[in-house]
């Protein structure tokens, strides 16, 4: 970890722009996270049908009986 104490100046033109690479802008977060126990169940379940239902698409175009 690289410190660097008193010079303002290298800070702003070194750590400002990196720290903007590193993490998103505010507004591109989710700030709506489920809290309770119920919230996070209904995302788990949101998550696993997306899941499967992107697998399913990825099988069905592919399906051919060999018979």
């Amino acid at each position: 970890m690289l410190v660097h104490y008193g010079n303002p100046a290298w800070y702003q033109q070194h750590v400002i722009p990196y720290r903007e690479k590193l993490f998103p802008k505010l507004q591109n977060t989710n700030r709506n996270l489920p809290t309770t126990r119920e919230d996070i169940r209904v995302e788990l379940e949101k998550a696993r049908v997306k899941r499967l239902t992107h697998q399913r698409d990825k099988e069905a175009p592919g399906e051919t009986s060999t018979g």
